[in-house]
């Protein structure tokens, strides 16, 4: 609400794309301090999290410094909100557990079976994409998922996301550089409070497939 009060001040709207609703709070904070400010408020659930959601942010500068309307800004974010992979090899089963998102049986299980779960991100939440046996396997399963979707889509910008390592990342990057020359990468913190759920060798990748 304070910051909504101090941007009121220089700005006639409020736009705030904000991390998903079913992954965070942050979006019913701010439906309920913009009912408490004097400028509208239009909040946008990215259905996403930390670093992919700047695709988001980007487009709606561009469309904003453009003279778009908010409605039409609007809709083209759904639009790219609604396009987009996102697939991330848990680092850590064991954290999983201990943040209470996986059950004791099924930490024991993936323990003695050396299992790497590829987790999607799914209309805002989490979705289990697959299981493997080895971290190079999750790599190529998720190389694979973007080998798909860039002869469909023709993919421009592919976000890697990593909880530590970032060395890690660069490794995947150059890997996909070389196979992908026409797509932009960039390697990006997972971020504290995913990285702490999912464990500090998380990685991922992320992406969207329209062109708005």
């Amino acid at each position: 609400m304070e910051l909504y009060e101090q941007l009121a001040k220089d700005y006639d709207a409020v736009f705030s794309i904000l991390v998903s609703a079913k992954l965070s709070g942050t979006v019913a904070s701010s439906v309920q301090a913009s009912q408490s400010v004097d400028v509208p408020v239009i909040t946008f659930d990215s259905k996403i999290l930390t670093f992919p959601l700047t695709s988001q942010l980007k487009k709606g500068i561009a469309l904003a410094e453009e003279g778009a309307s908010i409605e039409e800004i609007k809709e083209k974010l759904e639009i790219l909100r609604d396009s987009n992979e996102t697939y991330v090899m848990v680092g850590s089963l064991q954290q999983l557990h201990r943040s209470g998102r996986m059950s004791g049986l099924q930490f024991y299980l993936g323990s003695m079976l050396s299992i790497k779960p590829i987790i999607s991100i799914e209309d805002g939440g989490l979705n289990t994409k697959d299981k493997v046996r080895s971290d190079k396997k999750a790599r190529e399963k998720m190389f694979d998922y973007l080998r798909s979707s860039q002869e469909k889509h023709k993919v421009k910008e592919v976000y890697i996301l990593y909880g530590l390592h970032k060395e890690v990342a660069d490794d995947w990057q150059s890997q996909l550089e070389n196979e992908f020359p026409s797509i932009k990468f960039k390697s990006c913190p997972i971020g504290a409070v995913i990285g702490v759920h999912a464990g500090e060798h998380t990685i991922g990748i992320s992406w969207n497939n329209a062109n708005v």
